[in-house]
């Protein structure tokens, strides 16, 4: 029965001592997830009859995407 009880606690150190090497080495992951700056692209009617609909949608697209965002780059392209 002694040995019994040793041969489980030999088995259950080095299983504890296994998993905690996992533990350690999975939290050395040095890959690190940068986010790429996105361009969007609008083609808008900035001169000509239809300007201040261009105008119009020019704002509102600034609103949703505040200048600034470290996410999003927007371009506005008559």
């Amino acid at each position: 029965m002694l040995t019994d009880r040793r041969r489980f606690l030999t088995r259950l150190g080095s299983f504890a001592l296994t998993a905690s090497a996992a533990a350690i080495v999975s939290g050395c992951n040095t890959t690190s997830f940068e986010a790429a700056r996105q361009k969007v692209a609008l083609l808008l009617p900035k001169s000509g009859r239809a300007a201040a609909i261009g105008q119009n949608l020019e704002r509102t697209a600034e609103a949703a995407v505040p200048k600034g965002d470290p996410y999003v780059e927007l371009l506005v392209v008559d």
